[in-house]
């Protein structure tokens, strides 16, 4: 499996962060060499982040997201298969 940190940035960069929205967290998804998209046996990610600051909930997604990335890179679970993060902002 190939983690695709980059997904992080790239979904991160379309966020309108002058209005700064509220991040609640992320979760993991799989993309199989055939193109599926799904979260299968992906890593769940953090769970609702909603009561913690920004600032606390923003450094544990980068924290997990490190290490699931880390973990996940390389790993032979799932040959040709790419994980990817998804972000979850709530609605300005």
């Amino acid at each position: 499996m190939e983690a695709r940190f980059a997904r992080f940035h790239l979904i991160r960069s379309q966020v309108r962060w002058d209005v700064r929205p509220k991040h609640l967290g992320w979760e993991g998804w799989l993309r199989t060499p055939d193109g599926q998209v799904g979260h299968g046996d992906a890593p769940q990610g953090t769970t609702d982040l909603s009561e913690l600051t920004e600032e606390r909930a923003l450094d544990l997604s980068r924290r997990t997201i490190h290490a699931t990335h880390a973990e996940c890179n390389g790993s032979t679970a799932h040959p040709g298969a790419e994980l990817l993060f998804w972000i979850t902002v709530a609605a300005v």
